[in-house]
């Protein structure tokens, strides 16, 4: 019975200790990605992922995930 009891409370602790660091975690989180408000997201024209609006490589009006997608946009459709 007193291993029951002693199995509970270190499962109990280990959980605990989950839970604080996963709050601090998330906590940490949300400051870094500007207090927690909404990235501006642009489409890559080669392969419609969406980016982070600081990732992104820009040429003229269209936007790229990479400087690779970026070349092979611009070979395709201005040859």
């Amino acid at each position: 019975m007193s291993r029951i009891i002693l199995l509970a409370a270190i499962g109990f602790a280990v959980y605990y200790i989950y839970k604080k660091l996963a709050a601090k975690k998330l906590a940490a989180q949300q400051a870094s990605n500007e207090s927690g408000r909404a990235q501006v997201m642009l489409k890559c024209a080669q392969c419609d992922v969406h980016v982070p609006k600081q990732e992104a490589i820009s040429s003229g009006s269209l936007h790229f995930c990479s400087e690779s997608h970026k070349n092979l946009y611009l070979k395709d459709h201005h040859s």
